[in-house]
């Protein structure tokens, strides 16, 4: 999914959502259906993650440990790098904080010296990079509203999806007011996961952690205070 995410041009994935979403709109589609791009690739793996199949992988990877545990890890890089790739396509976001907001902390609970070098590594990547552009697009869109009428979910969805469909042509339902508050939730769940995990720092470098700490204060405790 990475290899081919990052050989499409960046400008043309930025482009599919607006392209795609207003095709669909015309066709009486919802999303992207008319057609499949890179960011659906995300979106439907993470389905599947995400399924109530899948659900129990991360807690028994940590249980197995080994290779098992190694991967999850992985999983959880990878989607914080794409996540700076497919910054452009919130539903594919979305679907990224629900993942790492439950398997973030199984998958860098112990405090060991190697783990601890993969999970800073992944804070810094999160605080210095365009991956945390999401979070801050999130509490922005969120920051002046309580998230309890439809009008104010609807203007929080806007900011953060945009016109994906013609005037008079956007379906804004039960579900899509539920989506809006599940995602500040799994976007507040992965700050406080990350706040947690702060505390492991065996056998890294002071200044090190100290620089990636001051980085997350800087770009996301602004954000969370106007929230």
């Amino acid at each position: 999914l990475q290899a081919t995410i990052r050989a499409a041009p960046c400008g043309r994935i930025s482009a599919d959502r607006g392209c795609v979403g207003v095709t669909s709109g015309l066709y009486g589609l919802r999303d992207s259906d008319a057609f499949f791009v890179e960011a659906d690739m995300c979106r439907a793996l993470l389905a599947v993650l995400l399924s109530p199949e899948c659900r129990a992988w991360p807690r028994a990877a940590v249980s197995a440990g080994g290779e098992a545990e190694t991967s999850l890890r992985r999983t959880c890089f990878s989607f914080v790098e794409l996540s700076g790739d497919l910054r452009a396509h919130p539903s594919a976001m979305m679907k990224i904080f629900a993942f790492l907001s439950s398997a973030l902390p199984l998958a860098y609970i112990a405090d060991e010296g190697e783990i601890n070098r993969e999970l800073w590594t992944w804070l810094h990547l999160m605080a210095t990079s365009s991956s945390g552009q999401f979070i801050e697009d999130v509490l922005g869109a969120c920051a002046s509203s309580r998230l309890r009428e439809p009008d104010e979910l609807r203007a929080a969805h806007r900011a953060l999806h945009g016109d994906r469909f013609p005037q008079g042509r956007t379906v804004f339902d039960r579900a899509a007011c539920a989506e809006v508050r599940l995602l500040i939730s799994h976007v507040l769940l992965v700050l406080f996961h990350v706040l947690e995990l702060f505390r492991h720092q065996l056998g890294l470098p002071p200044r090190f952690v100290l620089t990636t700490v001051d980085a997350f204060r800087s770009r996301f405790l602004p954000a969370l205070r106007r929230t």
